[in-house]
């Protein structure tokens, strides 16, 4: 995959809709992972000391960072082993199959023994735009950075459509990032599953509250790579908002539904 390609799926937010595959479900995933495969359990920690992507001129990430959160707790809440990685991202089974039908599934999982979520923490250093010579006059971001947990990610590459469906379930506890160019900041920013709102003031919440569905199909469009929605929905609050190093408030989205939006990502 070409970096300009990569670059444009990095910036797109998951959503999904209808491309002539079905969604997995807990039956046809039975079937599959029934069958004899390769099963890999997963102990990682990501190191990148830049991501450069060069147009004319360049956008270059910084100190990237992908393993576990290295916390106790998520959402206020203890989930158990599976969420004491420390700075691992860990405890996770990935099953890869390939089914009768030519279809390659890959499905990942919590290994039993870690229950039922695994956590994970992401974190860059600045993001810079640069000129062609290499000079860098704008940072877009001084630093990110995100912890949370995941329940699964199933991949089914489908053999007669050439169709990828993805589909995961995910929640943030945690986001803080700095825009520097706009000079706003975003501290301790949750995005979760719809159950997240109606729960937050008794602390309260089951796997289904916290966790976002994803489901993507992903095919090649008309024009270029095309994704296509089935379901994604999240509550989103940002509790702490800063402009010029001044709090204005906070922001709420309840119950937000992006299912049935298409991309298409193409050159020009």
């Amino acid at each position: 995959m070409n970096s300009k390609l990569f670059v444009s799926m990095l910036s797109i937010l998951p959503v999904v809709a209808h491309a002539d595959i079905q969604p997995l479900d807990d039956g046809m995933l039975g079937d599959v992972t029934g069958q004899a495969g390769i099963s890999i359990d997963l102990s990682a920690k990501v190191k990148m000391g830049e991501f450069r992507y060069t147009d004319g001129g360049s956008i270059a990430i910084e100190n990237i960072l992908i393993g576990g959160a290295n916390k106790q707790k998520y959402f206020n809440i203890d989930w158990g082993p599976g969420s004491h990685s420390g700075d691992m991202l860990d405890g996770i089974k990935l099953d890869i199959d390939v089914a009768n039908d030519g279809d390659l599934w890959i499905v990942a999982k919590p290994l039993p023994a870690y229950g039922n979520l695994v956590d994970f923490g992401v974190s860059t250093g600045a993001w810079r735009l640069m000129q062609s010579t290499g000079i860098s006059h704008t940072t877009l971001l001084s630093s990110l950075s995100f912890t949370g947990v995941a329940s699964e990610l199933k991949i089914r590459i489908d053999e007669a459509t050439s169709v990828i469906n993805l589909q995961a379930g995910f929640g943030i506890d945690d986001l803080d990032v700095e825009i520097d160019f706009l000079g706003i900041g975003i501290e301790d920013a949750v995005i979760a599953g719809t159950g997240y709102i109606e729960n937050m003031e008794v602390s309260s919440y089951g796997v289904s509250d916290l966790m976002m569905p994803v489901n993507l199909n992903i095919y090649k469009g008309s024009k270029g790579l095309k994704f296509d929605v089935v379901q994604f929905e999240a509550d989103i609050v940002l509790p702490t908002i800063n402009i010029g190093g001044a709090s204005i408030g906070s922001v709420y989205v309840n119950d937000l539904q992006l299912n049935g939006s298409s991309f298409e990502i193409y050159g020009h």
